[in-house]
């Protein structure tokens, strides 16, 4: 709810933060500070806010920045030599539907990149999923239970340098 208050409606400070809770509940972890119910508070406050700031704010990267018409070529041949040379293959009509296209993104279908963007950052997300484990399992071998600790301190520390730097060309672009 609180990120529908215009005052508070600024996406990566809340990633930001969500990693801050995350790396600070996984040293608590690691270094046996507190007993684990502060610790869990923590991450499920830091997932939690993670999850309803980062598809937001992929939506709002994508419709803010300006869409451009993309180019229309071909990697060896000009468009307009291969569609004279070989009228079979109806390369004009292909030009013509990515030109339209390209107007319509210009009018406001960036619906159409977002759907993209969700695609590419879910694909992401699902591959982390995937490798994470084996870090996982190779550590805990190693080192134990301390060894997985340290690779959740070294993700949850790499995502509030990104954070840090994600707020700071916000900071530029506004």
């Amino acid at each position: 709810m609180l990120l529908e208050l215009p005052r508070f409606n600024n996406y990566p400070s809340t990633i930001l933060l969500s990693g801050g809770l995350l790396l600070v509940a996984h040293l608590c972890f690691l270094l046996q500070i507190t007993g684990p119910v502060i610790p869990l508070v923590l991450l499920g406050i830091g997932y939690a806010s993670f999850g309803v700031a980062f598809w937001p704010a992929v939506a709002n990267s994508i419709l803010d920045n300006p869409v451009t018409e993309p180019e229309l070529h071909t990697p060896f041949l000009a468009a307009n030599e291969i569609s004279q040379g070989n009228p079979t293959l109806g390369l004009d009509g292909a030009a013509e539907e990515l030109g339209d296209n390209a107007s319509d993104l210009r009018k406001g279908g960036g619906e159409d990149l977002v759907v993209v963007g969700y695609g590419i950052m879910t694909s992401f997300l699902n591959l982390s999923t995937g490798v994470v484990p084996i870090l996982l399992a190779g550590m805990e071998v190693l080192a134990g239970y301390s060894g997985i600790e340290m690779v959740f301190v070294a993700l949850a520390t790499i995502s509030v340098f990104a954070s840090v730097r994600l707020v700071k060309i916000d900071r530029v672009v506004r």
